[in-house]
């Protein structure tokens, strides 16, 4: 059950980091990677992770968080040009 409620919390935090990318401001696609960040590192302290899996889910995380907010930026900019250029049709800019 402790795994499946981490598996959880890890999909939320995939989820919730892809919805924040999509948002005007850039800094909020940097919360989800630190909380990630924080959570990691107090467990390689509490002695549930050693280095090695500290690194390993480090540059995973780092990879796939990356990869996340590039695809949610890549929406919010498609979605603003969608606006453009329904606003130009408009004769409205």
């Amino acid at each position: 059950m402790n795994e499946f409620i981490r598996l959880v919390i890890l999909a939320a935090m995939f989820a919730a980091q892809y919805l924040l990318s999509m948002n005007r401001h850039l800094f909020m696609s940097f919360i989800i990677p630190a909380i990630f960040f924080v959570m990691v590192t107090i467990g390689l302290y509490m002695g549930e992770l050693n280095w090695i899996m500290y690194i390993v889910f480090l540059i995973v995380a780092a990879i796939l968080f990356t990869e996340e907010a590039r695809s949610g930026r890549k929406k919010y900019n498609d979605k603003i040009k969608s606006e453009l250029n329904k606003m130009k049709s408009k004769d409205l800019l």
